[in-house]
């Protein structure tokens, strides 16, 4: 019994352990992806910069697109959660949709790596679906109990049409000259999509955009 024991406080130090370097790693390619373009790092800069052995990299990690993807899904995590505090006081669906979107928006417009997600679409919209899609699909099963929203498939087939077109904003907005109207262009196309009508759109728009303009990425 006390072999047994032993070893399960030494297992959970060496997960710890683990958790930490790898989180270390994330954090530190964020920071050299800000810097520098992405396909402009190598693991020696991600590496210098969590101050661990260049092999420690390989534990975690095959190459530098999946540390990126890492990033991506950590920093669509904590967006999330930071979208929902943001939120949680507002009553109106449709508000709370408008809302996020902006704040998605304004995140992958100024995210280092969106050059390297609309490369990689696949990437985006799986990250997507698995962490902000469980927040949009209980808002929007909202919206439809309280007969704001007039979805014409389901929740779920929805989020993917959602996540696919937000790949579509973000790759028009890349080259784009003038990426505020786009904004509220998708804005207006996620809004009808959702059954918003025409006439709430407008309102939805300017109290989202008050609301996030503070917001800073």
């Amino acid at each position: 019994m006390k072999n047994i024991q032993e070893k399960i406080p030494k297992r959970n130090r060496q997960a710890k352990r683990k958790m930490l370097t790898r989180k270390k790693l994330v954090d530190a390619a964020r920071i050299v992806f800000n810097a520098k373009n992405i396909d402009k790092t190598v693991i020696v800069d991600i590496t210098e910069q969590a101050d661990v052995a260049y092999g420690t990299f390989y534990n975690y990690f095959p190459s530098i697109d999946d540390v990126a993807q890492a990033v991506v899904e950590d920093t669509l995590q904590k967006h999330g959660l930071r979208i929902r505090k943001l939120t949680s006081k507002i009553d109106d669906p449709a508000l709370v949709s408008a809302t996020g979107y902006r704040a998605l928006y304004k995140l992958l417009h100024t995210d280092p790596t969106s050059s390297w997600l609309s490369r990689r679409p696949n990437i985006l919209a799986k990250a997507m679906n698995t962490i902000i899609g469980p927040f949009a699909i209980s808002d929007t099963l909202k919206g439809v109990e309280l007969k704001v929203y007039h979805l014409p498939c389901s929740p779920e087939n929805w989020m993917n049409f959602v996540s696919w077109l937000v790949i579509g904003m973000l790759d028009d907005t890349l080259i784009s000259d003038s990426p505020e109207d786009k904004e509220d262009e998708y804005l207006t196309i996620f809004l009808r999509v959702l059954g918003v009508a025409d006439s709430q759109i407008e309102s939805l728009a300017a109290k989202s955009k008050e609301m996030t303009n503070f917001l800073k990425f």
